[in-house]
């Protein structure tokens, strides 16, 4: 739901993210719904939103169509709804910092290979999906 929660595990106070829509995104497929919103969200242990703050947020669908960019900053509330089509959806998220934040690549994917489990796609507990054999 939230790519502040990676970004803190590296220190990060914040970060941007590109989204590149690879295939349509429209609600029956599960596209992008982000909220705005004033101030700072908590997150619980798991990286997510809590459910009695995620309820009083209105989240709003992102529709797209393959090759459009989605730029937001990382504290932006965002997920997406199951994917109840029978149409694929893909995306590809880009994440960057500020340089005087410093380089954390490495230490980011080192960190991700040893907390990350087999079939799942994230280190927060927010995907309830299956994940594609690759």
């Amino acid at each position: 739901m939230l790519q502040a929660l990676r970004a803190a595990l590296i220190g990060l106070q914040e970060n941007g993210c590109i989204l590149r829509a690879g295939l349509i995104g429209l609600q029956e497929n599960g596209c992008m719904l982000r909220a705005l919103c004033a101030g700072l969200i908590g997150l619980q242990e798991n990286g997510c939103i809590a459910p009695e703050a995620e309820a009083e947020l209105q989240f709003d669908p992102v529709l797209a169509t393959p090759g459009d960019l989605l730029l937001f900053g990382s504290f932006t509330p965002h997920r997406s709804d199951p994917n109840s089509s029978s149409n694929r959806r893909r995306a590809l998220f880009l994440t960057f910092n500020a340089l005087e934040e410093g380089e954390h690549r490495r230490d980011y994917y080192q960190n991700k290979k040893a907390n990350m489990g087999k079939g799942r796609i994230s280190l927060i507990e927010h995907f309830a999906g299956e994940s594609a054999d690759m």
